[in-house]
């Protein structure tokens, strides 16, 4: 089975978080991460998400391709763990229901509590990191341990939730567009509050809306015009 991820192997990375600054921004260029916070309680910020603190013994997940403000809250220690294709794990270990989920995703991101289980795996991480036995072929051994707790000891609507920024990106992406694109008056400050690149917001954009953004906000503004003037006359 570990065949089939050999050619991932020099990506996997880890990194602890002891006590950071008071705020650390962390661009996970082509690795999505999942943040273990053990000890104290984190403040994440990432793209296309709300504010969350995440507590002790909590989790959450950080997609790739963005930027993640962490902010501490009060003395902690955590571990980050960046892992490579990860849609490779969540199809290989998760139920095709997980897939199908319908519901509408309650936040982003979403947490979930670290088991007694998965806190034995995020020891043998830290010790190999802290001895000098942090290889990535390590490090992946310990993912697939990690994502068979999640597939055997999660309901599937968690792990809908849970990792809904890889599976379900666009919908997400539509998502924060409706919700905010009128709080905003030019694309430029919508993919600013998105963290996304301007080129990176308008690939993704015409990928999930199938038009230009600059366009699409035009026609909206334009319609939101002739109701307003609507209402006006019927007044």
């Amino acid at each position: 089975m570990l065949d089939s991820f050999s050619d991932i192997d020099a990506l996997f990375d880890v990194k602890i978080l002891t006590s950071p600054e008071e705020e650390e921004e962390i661009l996970l260029s082509s690795l999505s991460g999942i943040l273990f916070v053990l000890e104290g309680e984190l403040c994440v910020h990432s793209v296309l998400s709300n504010e969350v603190l995440v507590g002790k013994n909590k989790m959450c997940f950080l997609p790739s391709g963005r930027r993640h403000r962490i902010i501490r809250k009060q003395k902690s220690h955590s571990i980050l763990l960046m892992i490579p294709e990860i849609e490779m794990f969540c199809y290989h270990f998760f139920p095709s229901s997980v897939f199908r989920q319908q519901t509408v995703f309650k936040s982003d991101p979403f947490l979930l509590s670290i088991s007694n289980h998965m806190d034995l795996i995020l020891q043998d991480i830290e010790y190999y990191i802290l001895n000098g036995f942090s290889r990535p072929v390590l490090l992946k051994i310990k993912t697939f341990e990690l994502f068979y707790f999640f597939a055997n000891f999660q309901t599937t609507d968690s792990l809908a939730h849970f990792f809904a920024p890889v599976l379900f990106p666009d919908y997400v992406f539509s998502r924060f567009v409706l919700e905010n694109y009128q709080s905003v008056k030019t694309v430029e400050e919508l993919a600013k509050l998105s963290h996304y690149s301007p080129s990176g917001f308008q690939k993704q954009f015409k990928k999930v809306f199938g038009i230009a953004p600059y366009k699409w906000m035009t026609i909206k503004k334009q319609k939101r015009s002739i109701m307003k003037s609507r209402r006006h006359l019927n007044l």
